[in-house]
């Protein structure tokens, strides 16, 4: 197995119970897809041409938690929570 390849995300992840997120930037409120959610972060789906900061505010199941981005594609960000 290839370093890139190694898994390095650590706990179990599972699917959140709505699918809604919306990631806060300031005043902007955005709304995205949670794809998956483990007690250390989440990876979302979101429009390929929003541009966001590396550290902003996720609201995800009724609760708002800072994030940080720990990697990007095209429409999808992987994020752990830092707060």
């Amino acid at each position: 197995m290839s370093f890139l390849s190694k898994e390095r995300r650590g706990g179990d992840r599972r699917p959140p119970r709505a699918g809604k997120a919306t990631v806060l930037v300031g005043t902007r409120k955005i709304e995205c897809l949670c794809e998956n959610v483990s007690p250390g972060g989440a990876g979302l789906k979101l429009a390929a041409d929003i541009l966001l900061p590396p550290t902003f505010s996720l609201s995800l199941e009724g609760r708002a938690r800072s994030v940080q981005m720990v990697w990007r594609t095209a429409d999808r960000i992987g994020v752990r929570f830092i707060a």
